[in-house]
């Protein structure tokens, strides 16, 4: 028997923040250009569940066009060249597969690469704070060992000259490091240690 238990709503923080990805992804992919684009498709994307009152989803939906605006400003004030928007990726390590989605992948036409993760949260990392996130490290792992090749002779298959954080919220918004050759090694080494903790099932309590 299958039994269909109701499932509780995502909370307006993930709704909120599931949806500005969503629009961002169909705005670079779909070859959308102006803040109008962006209002339009909020309107498309936007999910009424998980708002338990009608204030609190008029004051998220404000957030959201907050942040757009902030985002446009932000992408007009640059020279971007989005190659790829939420792709999923899988590669190997030595002792386990590594899985995931990335927000944005951006190509120069002197073949620079910048990976760009998207936060809608409110506390905004420093430089230090993101060399040390696994999160961009596996985005770059992943492209430093892929072979994937794009028009106009782009391609991956090198460390990434730029790993991005976008604080959505701020008007500052990116926090931009690059990893050396001998962090990226240190950044695989812990997730291949962490890996064999997980397979023999070693789980030491840890402060905090």
């Amino acid at each position: 028997d299958i039994y269909k238990i109701e499932e509780r709503p995502d909370k307006p923080f993930f709704s909120l923040g599931n949806t500005i990805h969503k629009v961002l992804e169909i705005y670079h992919s779909k070859g959308y250009s102006t803040f109008e684009d962006l209002l339009l498709l909020l309107n498309t994307y936007w999910n009424k569940e998980g708002y338990e009152f009608k204030n609190e989803e008029t004051q998220y939906r404000e957030d959201a066009e907050i942040m757009l605006k902030k985002y446009y400003k932000y992408y007009q004030s640059g020279d971007s060249n989005v190659i790829q928007t939420e792709k999923y990726f899988e590669f190997e390590l030595s002792n386990c597969v590594l899985s995931g989605k990335y927000d944005r992948i951006d190509i120069s036409e002197d073949g620079i690469i910048q990976i760009i993760d998207y936060k809608t949260g409110q506390r905004k990392l420093t430089e230090g704070e993101a060399k040390k996130n696994k999160q961009l490290a596996i985005y770059a792992l992943y492209v430093n060992q892929s072979d994937e090749q794009f028009d106009g002779g782009k391609s991956f298959g090198k460390i990434p000259e730029k790993l991005t954080y976008l604080f959505l919220r701020h008007d500052q918004q990116e926090v931009t490091i690059k990893l050396t050759k001998e962090e990226m090694i240190n950044h695989q080494n812990k997730i291949e240690s962490i890996a064999t903790d997980i397979q023999l099932s070693k789980f030491e309590a840890k402060k905090g």
